[in-house]
């Protein structure tokens, strides 16, 4: 599931980004840019900083697209497989490989005091990309067989807990609210679990599948009508 919802989800997300562009350059007044007051990321002598990560940004590309072109014998040799890694394995890798090549040139850069970034640059790159490696880190290790996706949430989890634990706002009153609605999430989906296996035991006892299968077989139009009749029911009952 993770690994088929992949490319669709890019897709949405790539066809979001040219519509917000499309209405940018046709409709302007739709999308107007930020005040100068609250551009508080600029340089002491008034440039935005966005040329520094448009830099940054191309060499974290190049470091992705470099860990894509030798990644395939390292991983064989990993998991002791001969044939080639699936494309979204190493596109997650790639990311992550990158994320992890921006945040480290972010982190050395305040560190040692370079001043070859941008406040803009370190602001997006310490804001965006731990998020991004958690989640191509969880992925990662899903998609790579490593872990089940109960252990990757788990890793998530424990993941986020660290961020929250290294920028400073983890505190025991979160900590709480967080056990809270895990147990009022948890207890939600028991409660649905435990009404869906009734129904499936109700719905066995009264012959229900076997009417189920008798009707759709009678269905005209053969798989294409099967096909538009499911469709059109979880449609309807989706409302």
């Amino acid at each position: 599931m993770y690994a088929g919802a992949l490319i669709p989800g890019l897709l949405l997300v790539g066809l979001y980004l040219l519509f917000i562009a499309a209405v940018a350059f046709v409709r302007p007044a739709w999308v107007p840019a930020l005040p100068v007051e609250a551009r508080i990321c600029r340089e002491g002598d008034g440039a935005s900083g966005h040329r520094s990560l448009l830099v940054l940004l191309l060499m974290c590309a190049a470091a992705g697209m470099s860990w894509a072109q030798v990644h395939e014998g390292l991983i064989n040799g990993w998991t002791g497989r001969s044939t080639p890694a699936p494309g979204d394995e190493v596109f997650i890798q790639s990311m992550t490989v990158a994320s992890l090549v921006a945040l480290a040139l972010a982190l050395a850069n305040r560190l040692l005091r370079f001043g070859l970034l941008s406040r803009l640059a370190e602001q997006v790159t310490f804001v965006l990309i731990p998020p991004l490696v958690l989640i191509f880190l969880v992925l990662g290790t899903i998609f790579l067989g490593v872990a089940t996706p109960t252990e990757g949430g788990a890793m998530g989890a424990l993941g986020a807990l660290v961020m929250a634990f290294a920028r400073r706002q983890l505190s025991l009153k979160l900590l709480r609210q967080a056990l809270d609605s895990t147990a009022k999430l948890a207890t939600f989906v028991m409660f649905i679990l435990i009404g869906s296996t009734v129904f499936s035991f109700t719905f066995n006892a009264a012959d229900g599948h076997y009417w189920v299968e008798a009707l759709f077989k009678q269905l005209p139009g053969g798989q294409l009508g099967f096909l538009l009749v499911v469709n059109l029911l979880v449609f309807v009952l989706g409302l």
